[in-house]
Parts: structure tokens; sequence; C-alpha cells
């Protein structure tokens, strides 16, 4: 939540490889009123493992129009660990940003995850 009550939330998983839409579903809040459907038409998919000082801006579509919350990884943790047992088993990211939003700022949770053969290995 930003200091002047706007808020926002979604859950998106990237495209199939085919380019059909998976799920894809969230919300803007503008401190009063209800909430606002929305859909994220670009979102900050894991590409790269960063400690911190990633930008991680997400834009979404709604009866808005388009809204783009600017954001920038803070502090993070990644789960690297490869699974013999499990082999598809995802990288994994957790991490704070801080995001801002019409020149408002604040601090929230980002977490992300993407398939092994998606991260660009340093």
């Amino acid at each position: 939540m930003f200091p002047g009550g706007k808020a926002f939330g979604y859950i998106a998983y990237p495209p199939h490889p085919d380019g059909r839409t998976t799920y894809n579903e969230g919300f803007l809040y503008l401190g009063e009123g209800k909430l606002i459907p929305a859909r994220v038409v670009e979102a900050p998919w894991l590409r790269r493992l960063v400690p911190s000082g990633d930008p991680v801006p997400v834009v979404f579509e709604s009866g808005l129009g388009i809204t783009r919350i600017e954001s920038v990884t803070v502090n993070t943790t990644h789960d690297t660990v490869q699974r013999p047992e499990m082999p598809s088993f995802p990288v994994l990211f957790q991490g704070e940003c801080g995001y801002t939003w019409d020149g408002e700022e604040t601090f929230g949770m980002l977490e992300r995850s993407t398939m092994r053969d998606q991260i660009e290995w340093a």
C-alpha cells in the first residue's frame, strides 16, 4: 500500500511458448471505492539473478487505461538448487522492492520463479 492509500496486486504466469496466454489477474486500488480489475501487459519475468538494484516495473491494463508502476529490487533471495529427483523444479525468487506509482513510493514484496533454461546464468 502507498502512503496515499493506493494499492495493487496480481498473479500472472508467462505465456506458453506458442504465445497462448495463461493465468493473469490483478487489481488496482485508488485509495477509495472498489478494486479495479486489471491484467498485466508487461511483467518482470525472472530472467537473471541480481541480488539488488534490478529494475522490475509492472504495467497493467484496466478500465483506467495503462498504469505503469516502477520498481527496483532492494533485498532478494534465490533458490537455484538443482534437484535431481525433480528435474523440472524452477528457480525461485523472493524479494523486497521499492515501488513508485505517480510519484508515491513504498516498499513491498515480489515473488517470481522460472524454469532453469529461462535464466541468463553468469
